[in-house]
């Protein structure tokens, strides 16, 4: 077992190169997306652009299903995992499809479309993500009938987060090592944003210190996790707009 294949087994995550020919491949579609659809429609840049919508009108103008790539875009990411990672966790590995509830006509968005999508994070916002693990969303969609188009089960499941533009070590994600391999206690519970998982509070407030920045991660990296690892967001203090992207990557073991 080699330093990245122990790294992911005993705290869950590792840090890869991201390929920079790649990133500005996502990072263009970024932009033409928002000049599309008059986001950008003036001679201010990408990031002020966005940073002068209203909050009120912000999460209507990026939605999920307006931040999804398209599968050129999906599948020139998941050739280079497939080179690169497949070798680290030993898997075959695929990108699930869509949810059925994601699918729109209107905006484009087919049913076979590939689950690659992107992030912005405003600075000094607090619309970031709250402690979690993907597995807690993948237990909701199991319970709400709603998992993805085709999907049938695999051995595991990794979260992708790529860094693109304005990320730093002090604004990226943290993560809590190891914690994929604990049973966290959770519930359901009802948001303005419909069910979401909640991890126990008293458990956060007794494994908050535990939550770790990961350094070393930079703009010509890529951050791979396992779906049980405890993560969340934290307040973007220190870019104009932190954009990212992720996906999962469904693992199924080599014979």
């Amino acid at each position: 077992m080699n330093h990245k294949q122990n790294q992911l087994s005993r705290e869950g995550y590792c840090i890869l190169p991201f390929p920079p020919e790649l990133k500005r491949y996502l990072m263009s579609y970024i932009y033409k997306y928002c000049s599309s659809s008059g986001i950008i429609n003036d001679d201010r840049d990408i990031e002020d652009s966005i940073l002068s919508i209203p909050d009120s009108e912000f999460s209507n103008a990026f939605t999920k299903q307006f931040r999804f790539f398209r599968n050129e875009q999906a599948l020139r990411v998941l050739k280079w995992a497939k080179k690169e990672i497949e070798p680290i966790i030993n898997s075959n590995i695929s990108i699930n499809k869509i949810r059925p509830s994601e699918k729109s006509d209107k905006l484009g968005v087919a049913a076979d479309n590939l689950d690659v999508y992107w992030r912005c994070v405003r600075n000094n916002k607090k619309d970031v993500g709250e402690p979690h693990s993907d597995f807690q969303f993948w237990e909701l969609d199991k319970r709400n009938k709603n998992l993805p188009v085709g999907y049938k089960g695999v051995n595991e499941r990794w979260k992708l987060w790529i860094q693109l533009s304005g990320c730093t070590a002090g604004n990226s994600l943290q993560f809590i090592p190891g914690s994929h391999h604990e049973n966290i206690p959770g519930s359901f519970v009802e948001t303005n944003h419909g069910l979401r998982p909640k991890i126990d509070q008293e458990w956060l407030e007794k494994n908050n210190i535990r939550f770790k920045k990961i350094e070393g991660n930079n703009e010509i990296s890529c951050i791979l996790f396992h779906d049980k690892l405890v993560h969340k967001g934290v307040i973007n203090t220190e870019s104009k707009i932190r954009f990212s992207a992720e996906l999962t990557l469904l693992a199924t073991r080599k014979n």
